[in-house]
C-alpha cells in the first residue's frame, strides 16, 4: 500500500497549524539548567493559577480552528494514488482480523526521528473510531473533536470555554485531517487480503511491548514507509509508525522526517454512542463554520502566487522571509498568525456575530495557504526551485523564486511584480542579493529550536510535577491513579534536599524530616503508590533509606537519577555501589545515570531482567573497565553515551573497551555524543559493531 497523498500532505498541515488551534501550557525546561539557578528559580516562582480564560483566550481558539479548517480543505483536491502490496501469511491474518473490526482506541501523535526510541505513547491524541463512519479525537489541550464521515458533520468542542464549533457538508469530512484519523485508513489500507505478493515488505525483528514478543514488519512502496509491530498472538498490531519526509523547500532548506505513531490499542471496546453525538451539548455556544468551496484541481504555481500576494497584502508589501511551512518569523504563516491576532483583538468583546464574521475573513487567507503549500509538497528536489527573500512588492525586475517543472533546463521565474516568465537556464537573471544579517540578528529574526538527535530522558505529560497535587493526590486516597512523577522539579524537595555544608534549610514540607538527617526517609510515601510506573528524580539530595524506599518501587519501568546526590557525612555523588538498592526494581526498562560516578556499579544492573535502555551521561566515568561491566546486563538493546555537559578533557575509553562493546548480547542501538574535546570513534566503532546502529551526535 502507500500512504495517500492527501494523508502524507495532511500530516504536515497538521504539524504546521497545531501551534494555532493549541494553547501552550507549559515552558520546557533546557536539560543543562544550572541546578543552582533552578532552586533559585523554583524557590521564587508559585505554579500559575488555574483561571477561566477570557474572551479573548476563547475567541482565539475557534477562529485558528477556522484557519485550520480552510488550509485543510485546500489538499482534498489532491488525487489519490492507492497501491498494492503483496502480503505474507501474517498480513493475510492481520488483514482478515481487521476487516471484522468494529471499533478501536488507540493513541496518536507525531514524533521526529531522533525521538523515537524515547517518546511517550501516553502523550498522544485519544483517538476513537465506531464502524463504519464515527471518529471521536481527545486532544491534552482540553478539546474534543467528533466527526461523522457519513453524514458529513463535524463538531470542535473546547470544553474550558464551553464553544462549539459545527461544521458540515465537505469541509466537515476534510476536518479529519486535522486529527489522527487518517492514520486509521491506513492501518485498514495496509493490511489487505487481496495482496499479491511479498514485494516491499521485509522483518523488523522482535521487540518487547507491554510484554509482549511483537513481530515487526515495514512496508515500503513508492518512497513511502509503514512499520508495524504485532501481537503473534491476536494478529492486531500493538504499534505502527507512518513516516512522513518534510521536504527541504517546506522546512528551512533541510528535509526533515517525522513518523506518525499509534499506540496503546483497544480492540472491538464498548464506546458509549452518546460520546460520538455531533450536537451541540447543553451549555455551549454554538459558532458555524460556513461551507468553504473545495477546489478539486491539482495545486499549481498560480496557487502559489496568490499567497505570495496575499501576504504582502498583511506584511507592509513585503514577501515572505521564505517558504518554510512553520510559524518563524516571516514565514507565510507566521504572517496569516499575526493578522489573525490583529483580528482577533478585535474581536475579543465582540458579540458572536462578530466571532462568526471574523471567522468568515480568515477562510480566504487560510485556504490560500493550503493550496500554495500544496504545490511547494508537490516539487521534489528535481525541480530545483530556489527562493530569493527580501523582496517587496513590484521591485523592478527583481526575481522572487524559479524552479523547473519538469526537471531540465527550462524554468519559470516568478518577479516581484508577480509576472511569470519561461526561460532557458542560460537566460536566468542575476541571483538577488539576499539581506546581510549579522548572525545573532538572524538568530532572533529565525528562532530554531535546537534539535537533539539523541534521546533523553523523559516521562510523560501526565506525570506528577507539583507538590501541592501531589498532596492533594494523598489526602482524597487517589494515589493509584498516578503512574508518573517527577519529584526533582519540585521546590518542596529541592529546598529541602540542600547540602549540609550549604545555606540552612528554608523549607521542609510538614511532618518531613530535612534530607540533611541520616534518619530521614521522605520517599518512603512512594509505597503508598502502587501502580507507579515512572520516577525523575533529577538533581535531588537524598539518604540511604530514600534510595531504599526508591529501590522498593518494584513496578518502576522507568526511573531517572540524573545528578543525585547522597548525603552522609558531607554529600557525594551517587556511585556504583549505591546501584546496588536498585537489585529489586525486576520490571524496570528505562534507567538514566547521568552525572552520577556509576564506574565500579554497572554490574549490579545485570539483577534487572527487563533492563533495555541505559544512559550514562557522565563520561568522564566511561572508562575501559566500566564499560567492560555493561556485559553483564542480559538485555541491553540501546546505549546511550551522550554527555550533559561536554566538559572531558581528554579521551578515557581506548580500543580495548571499544572491544568490550562486542560482547554486550543484544545491544542494537549505541548513541554516541560529543565528548567536549574527544569523541568516540564512529567509523572504529561501526567496523567493531557491524550489527548495531551507531547514531552520532550531530
Amino acid at each position: 500500500m502507500t500512504i495517500d497523498p492527501k494523508d502524507k500532505l495532511n500530516g504536515l498541515l497538521e504539524t504546521a497549524v497545531r501551534g494555532m488551534i493549541e494553547e501552550a501550557d507549559s515552558c520546557p525546561v533546557p536539560d543543562d539548567l544550572n541546578e543552582n539557578l533552578l532552586r533559585q528559580f523554583n524557590s521564587k516562582n508559585e505554579r500559575p493559577s488555574q483561571q477561566f480564560p477570557n474572551k479573548h483566550a476563547r475567541s482565539k481558539m475557534i477562529i485558528r480552528y477556522g484557519i485550520a479548517a480552510s488550509i485543510l480543505a485546500a489538499f482534498v483536491g489532491i488525487a489519490s494514488i492507492l497501491g498494492s502490496l503483496g502480503g505474507n501469511t501474517l498480513y493475510a491474518q492481520v488483514a482478515e482480523r481487521l476487516e471484522r473490526l468494529n471499533s478501536l482506541v488507540c493513541r496518536v501523535q507525531w514524533v521526529e526521528e531522533s525521538q523515537l526510541e524515547s517518546f511517550h505513547g501516553e502523550d498522544g491524541k485519544k483517538v476513537s473510531y465506531l464502524a463504519p463512519s464515527l471518529h471521536r479525537i481527545e486532544d491534552p489541550n482540553g478539546t474534543i473533536h467528533v466527526i461523522d464521515t457519513e453524514q458529513n458533520v463535524s463538531i470542535f468542542l473546547n470544553t474550558k470555554t464551553k464553544e462549539a464549533l459545527v461544521s458540515q457538508g465537505q469541509v466537515a469530512s476534510s476536518m479529519q485531517a486535522l486529527s489522527p484519523i487518517p492514520l486509521v485508513k491506513i492501518l485498514r489500507e495496509h493490511f489487505r487480503s487481496d495482496r499479491a505478493s511479498d514485494e516491499g515488505i521485509h522483518d523488523l525483528g522482535v521487540r518487547i511491548i507491554h510484554d509482549i514478543s511483537a513481530i515487526g514488519i515495514c512496508s515500503e512502496f513508492n518512497g513511502q514507509v509503514v512499520e508495524t509491530w504485532v501481537n503473534p498472538n491476536t494478529h492486531l498490531p500493538l504499534e505502527v509508525r507512518v513516516r512522513l519526509e518534510i521536504p527541504a523547500q517546506l522546512a528551512d532548506g533541510k528535509s526533515i522526517t517525522m513518523w506518525h505513531v499509534m499506540t496503546d490499542f483497544q480492540y472491538d471496546v464498548e464506546i458509549d454512542k452518546n460520546l460520538m453525538s455531533t450536537k451541540v451539548p447543553e451549555g455551549y455556544t454554538k459558532l458555524i463554520l460556513p461551507e468553504i468551496k473545495i477546489d478539486r484541481s491539482p495545486a499549481q504555481l498560480k496557487d502559489l502566487v496568490a499567497l505570495l500576494k496575499k501576504c504582502t497584502e498583511h506584511n507592509e508589501n513585503q514577501f515572505p522571509s521564505s517558504l518554510s511551512m512553520n510559524d518563524n518569523e516571516g514565514t507565510s504563516m507566521a504572517i496569516m498568525k499575526r493578522y489573525t491576532d490583529q483580528l482577533d483583538k478585535k474581536t475579543a468583546s465582540g458579540s458572536d456575530a462578530q466571532k462568526q464574521e471574523a471567522i468568515n475573513s480568515v477562510i480566504n487567507f487560510g485556504t490560500l495557504l493550503g493550496k500554495g503549500s500544496a504545490f511547494l509538497f508537490s516539487l521534489k528536489p528535481e525541480n530545483k526551485l530556489q527562493y530569493f527573500s527580501g523582496a517587496q512588492l513590484n521591485e523592478e525586475d527583481r526575481p522572487l523564486l524559479w524552479y523547473s517543472p519538469s526537471g531540465d533546463a527550462n524554468y519559470k521565474v516568478v518577479y516581484a511584480d508577480l509576472s511569470v516568465k519561461d526561460l532557458a537556464e542560460n537566460e536566468l537573471p542575476e541571483k538577488p542579493a539576499t539581506p546581510n544579517i549579522e548572525p545573532e540578528q538572524k538568530k532572533a529574526s529565525n528562532p530554531q529550536r535546537e534539535r537533539w538527535n539523541t534521546p533523553r530522558f523523559t516521562l510523560p505529560r501526565s506525570a506528577v510535577k507539583d507538590f501541592a497535587e501531589l498532596q492533594e493526590i494523598r489526602s482524597q486516597g487517589k494515589q493509584s491513579s498516578v503512574q508518573y512523577m517527577v519529584l526533582g522539579w519540585m521546590p518542596e524537595f529541592i529546598e529541602s534536599s540542600r547540602d549540609p555544608a550549604g545555606p540552612e534549610v528554608q523549607y521542609v514540607p510538614k511532618g518531613w524530616k530535612p534530607a540533611r538527617s541520616p534518619d530521614s526517609a521522605r520517599f518512603d510515601f512512594l509505597k503508598e503508590f502502587p501502580n507507579l510506573k515512572g520516577l525523575d528524580l533529577f538533581g535531588l539530595y537524598l539518604t540511604q533509606k530514600d534510595l531504599g524506599a526508591i529501590g522498593q518501587c518494584k513496578n518502576l519501568e522507568r526511573l531517572s537519577l540524573i545528578g543525585v546526590h547522597i548525603l552522609e557525612e558531607k554529600s557525594r555523588r551517587l556511585s556504583g555501589n549505591d546501584l546496588q538498592k536498585l537489585s529489586d526494581l525486576t520490571n524496570l526498562t528505562d534507567l538514566d545515570l547521568g552525572q552520577l560516578n556509576f564506574q565500579g556499579g554497572l554490574h549490579f544492573l545485570s539483577d534487572l531482567p527487563k533492563l533495555r535502555k541505559l544512559y550514562l551521561g557522565s563520561l568522564e566515568y566511561l572508562n575501559d573497565q566500566s564499560v567492560a561491566e555493561l556485559k553483564d546486563l542480559p538485555q541491553l538493546e540501546t546505549l546511550i553515551l551522550t554527555p550533559i555537559y561536554g566538559t572531558n578533557s581528554e579521551k578515557q575509553v581506548t580500543e580495548k573497551g571499544l572491544r568490550s562493546l562486542q560482547q554486550i548480547p543484544k545491544l542494537k542501538t549505541l548513541h554516541v555524543g560529543w565528548h567536549g574535546k574527544w569523541t568516540m570513534p564512529i567509523k572504529t566503532l561501526q567496523e567493531l559493531l557491524p550489527l548495531v546502529e551507531i547514531k552520532p551526535e550531530l
